[in-house]
């Protein structure tokens, strides 16, 4: 089957269980607007007992996936927490839409 364009969200799949905890860590917990690399990796070592290269990779998907914008040299900013579970229901009500229909 293939997703029509509507049904489509610029996140295309679904955070793991420790990417979901540390993005909702730094973007609602600490309420920070724009984080420095070194400072995000240092709240998911401190915070989430990560070790360095875990945390690290943790900020480089959160990164890739869009969640995190880079705002100046390593500068990111967070997307907000409600805006990437609107869009992840607005997709996933489309696509059961669509699969729902005879």
């Amino acid at each position: 089957m293939v997703i029509s364009e509507e049904c489509r969200s610029r996140w295309s799949r679904l955070l793991k269980k420790r990417e979901l905890i540390a993005y909702y860590l730094l973007c609602v917990k600490k309420k920070n607007d724009v984080w420095n690399t070194g400072d995000i990796v240092d709240v998911l070592v401190n915070e989430l007992l990560l070790n360095n290269k875990t945390a690290y990779n943790v900020f480089r998907r959160l990164k890739r996936i869009g969640l995190l914008v880079r705002v100046g040299e390593y500068m990111y900013k967070c997307i907000d927490f409600t805006e990437y579970f609107d869009e992840l229901l607005k997709s996933y009500v489309c696509v059961k839409k669509l699969r729902r229909k005879p």
